[in-house]
C-alpha cells in the first residue's frame, strides 16, 4: 500500500497518492486502503446512536486531490455510549430544625453500553448531621445498559440551630466513563429544602430531679436566639413553683439586667436585656428550696419574649 499523502492529509482526512492503476484483471488493478480514528467527538461526548459518516473519493488530478470525484462510497456507524441521568431528592420542601431528612440519590443508565468506572459524590450542606459540610463518596458497580439504575440513601438530622430560612442546599456529582476509557462530562443534581425554626429555643432543667422536702433545687433556663437578626426588649420570666421559696442567683450571661423578683403569687423571677445579637445564647441558673410541708410533682415555666422584629414567645416547663 502507498504511503498516505501529508501534503493532503489533515486531522478530518486521510489521503493517498495511488499512482498508477492496472488495468483490469492485471495485478495492481485492485487495492484496499486500511486506517483507523479515534472517535474522540473533536474533545466533546458523543451521545448514544449518534451517526458518524465517512465518504471516501476517487478521482483522477496528477497534482493534489481532484476537485470532482470519479467514485464514492460512504459508511456509517453509529456511536454506543451510556445514557446518564441523576436525580435526587429528600422528598420535602419544608423541614423544621432538628427534624430528620433523607437523601435519595438515584443515577439511570438508558443508553447502550455499560457506565463504569462510576464514582457518585453527594456534597452535604453544612447545616446537617452527620458530615454537614463535608463530601460522601462511593465507588458502585458499573451501571447496565437500557434502564440500569444505582439508589443511594443518606439519612441525615437537621441541626437544631439553623436559623429560620435556611436553604439546605444538597449536590450530588456522577462520574463515569465507557469500556474504551472515554471519560464523560460529570452529571449533577441539586436539592434544596427550607429549614423551619423558632426564633427562640428555650429549655429548662432541674439538679438534681429527684429532691426531698427541705432541700435545695438548682434550676437552669437555657435560651438560644435562632434568627438571622437581632432582637430587642427580651424578657425572660420564670414563675416559680407554689411548694418552693427562692433562694439566691447562682450565674447570668452579661447583658442582662438582674433578675427581679416579685414575691406574688405565684412568686416569680423576670430578667430583661435590651437587645440581643443573632446567635446569641446563655442560661440563666438560680436556686429555690423545696418546702418542709411539699410533696409529689413541682412543677417550674419560663417564658421567653421579644418584641423586635417581631413579637416571639417561648415557653419551656421542667418537672421535679
Amino acid at each position: 500500500d502507498p504511503p498516505g499523502d501529508p501534503g493532503e492529509t489533515t486531522a478530518q482526512r486521510a489521503a493517498w497518492n495511488v499512482g498508477r492503476v492496472a488495468p483490469t484483471g492485471e495485478p495492481g488493478s485492485t487495492g484496499m486502503f486500511t486506517f483507523t480514528i479515534n472517535v474522540d467527538g473533536g474533545g466533546l461526548d458523543l451521545a448514544d446512536q449518534t451517526t458518524i459518516v465517512n465518504d471516501a473519493f476517487f478521482g483522477i488530478d496528477p497534482v493534489e486531490v481532484p476537485a470532482n470525484s470519479a467514485l464514492t462510497s460512504t459508511v456509517t456507524s453509529t456511536v454506543q455510549a451510556p445514557t446518564i441521568t441523576v436525580a435526587k431528592t429528600d422528598g420535602l420542601d419544608l423541614v423544621k430544625a432538628g427534624g430528620a431528612l433523607t437523601y435519595t440519590l438515584r443515577m439511570t443508565n438508558s443508553g447502550h453500553i455499560t457506565a463504569t468506572n462510576v464514582v457518585i459524590t453527594d456534597l452535604l450542606p453544612s447545616g446537617v448531621s452527620p458530615g454537614g459540610g463535608s463530601a460522601q463518596t462511593w465507588n458502585p458497580d458499573p451501571i447496565p445498559p437500557f434502564g440500569g439504575v444505582e439508589v443511594i440513601t443518606l439519612p441525615v438530622t437537621v441541626n437544631a440551630t439553623n436559623p429560620d430560612g435556611t436553604i439546605l442546599t444538597n449536590v450530588m456529582t456522577a462520574t463515569y466513563q465507557n469500556e474504551a476509557g472515554w471519560t464523560y462530562d460529570p452529571e449533577t443534581a441539586t436539592d434544596d429544602t427550607t429549614v423551619s425554626a423558632p426564633f427562640w429555643i428555650l429549655t429548662k432543667s432541674d439538679d438534681p430531679n429527684t429532691v426531698l422536702a427541705g432541700s435545695t433545687v438548682t434550676y437552669t433556663v437555657t435560651y438560644y436566639h435562632n434568627g438571622t437578626s437581632g432582637a430587642q426588649n427580651i424578657t425572660i420570666t420564670d414563675t416559680l413553683p407554689a411548694s418552693a421559696t427562692y433562694g439566691d442567683m447562682v450565674s447570668q450571661p452579661p447583658g442582662w439586667d438582674p433578675p427581679v423578683y416579685d414575691s406574688g403569687p405565684p412568686a416569680t423571677l423576670a430578667w430583661y436585656a435590651p437587645s440581643l445579637t443573632a446567635g446569641a445564647n446563655g442560661a440563666m441558673v438560680f436556686t429555690v428550696t423545696v418546702d418542709s410541708g411539699a410533696s409529689g410533682l413541682i412543677t417550674n415555666q419560663a417564658v421567653l419574649t421579644s418584641t423586635d422584629p417581631a413579637t416571639y414567645t417561648m415557653t419551656s416547663e421542667d418537672t421535679t
